[in-house]
């Protein structure tokens, strides 16, 4: 298996500071392909090539981002950060252990087919999903109470 290189995980645009910013110390809920019923407005973010949905809860703001959103709480104290990214022919394990390094997370933990949780410093953790030549990375941050359940709705739009 080929070892990948920073300037490879560029072309593919990953950068350092784009992982660091989707590890973020909180709670994380892991069944991204199962979303409970809407939590509020189902709104589409993303790049082309991998447009996602999230259901953002009333009162909460959405920060559209280059390759993904930012949805912040009412009192700024918690948000969800969800981004996309090429992976193209790349194994999910291997897109997996690349996003791992390039954040100083540890091993990745397979929790379903192409999915998998990275658990960095401290408390951070970030779920990542990859298929179709790309990977969508969840991650949240506080303690509001509708992040398990806006974390379980961020799905790749059909």
């Amino acid at each position: 298996m080929r070892r990948l290189s920073l300037s490879r995980l560029r072309a593919f645009g990953l950068s350092r500071p784009l992982v660091q910013s989707l590890l973020v110390p909180g709670l994380l809920a892991c069944a991204l392909s199962l979303p409970e019923a809407a939590l509020g407005e189902v709104r589409e973010f993303g790049p082309a090539f991998a447009r996602f949905l999230v259901d953002v809860p009333e009162g909460w703001t959405a920060e559209p981002l280059e390759a993904g959103v930012r949805v912040v709480s009412p009192d700024k104290a918690s948000f969800l950060q969800a981004s996309a990214f090429r992976t193209g022919a790349m194994p999910p394990v291997q897109v997996a252990r690349a996003y791992a390094g390039l954040a100083g997370a540890g091993s990745p933990e397979a929790a379903e087919l192409s999915g998998f949780v990275l658990k960095g410093p401290g408390s951070a953790v970030t779920r990542l999903h990859v298929a179709r030549g790309a990977c969508l990375a969840v991650a949240v941050s506080g303690e509001a109470p509708e992040l398990a359940a806006m974390a379980r709705s961020a799905r790749r739009a059909p």
